[in-house]
């Protein structure tokens, strides 16, 4: 597939160019909006997931799925958003012996009051009102960010 940076840098004038894709996960289709500017780079203004629901129209559960290595974690890709104060990230899996680059959120603070969403690839989890705002002072308007917030990226 070819770069989507290299294509939208060669015009000259504005554009917008949707990207599908398919998650990590779930392989459930994405799509991220890509923009370009005269004399500035292209960038991601946001992606969006649609939302599972089940058959009475009610959101699902995210289902945590087994790590594949005893070296893996999962971490957090926090979806771009500007316009929404919803939160839409991606769970990823990454092996700790790669290196990966992530920021590390870990916190006990606040009632442990699950009241607040998280968008995981089109699930839900019920996440707290301190995560929930930590996560939506973390997201960027332009660029997907990397964490591993323990109280989503652990399972007990």
């Amino acid at each position: 597939m070819p770069d989507i940076g290299l294509i939208l840098n060669t015009f000259k004038h504005p554009v917008i160019v949707l990207h599908f894709s398919k998650s990590y996960r779930s392989n459930r289709d994405l799509v991220t909006i890509y923009q370009k500017t005269p004399n500035i780079p292209f960038r991601a203004v946001g992606t969006h997931c649609p939302i599972s629901m089940d058959p009475n129209n009610q959101l699902k559960p995210y289902q945590y799925t087994l790590l594949s290595k005893r070296t893996s974690i999962r971490v957090l890709y926090i979806l771009p958003n500007t316009k929404n104060k919803d939160l839409h990230v991606q769970l990823v899996e990454v092996d700790l012996q790669e290196n990966p680059t992530y920021a590390a959120l870990s916190y006990c603070w606040g009632e442990p009051k699950f009241d607040h969403l998280l968008f995981v690839e089109g699930d839900v989890l019920n996440i707290t009102e301190s995560l929930a705002g930590a996560l939506r002072v973390l997201r960027n308007e332009c660029e997907t960010v990397i964490i591993w917030a323990d109280a989503v990226c652990i399972v007990v």
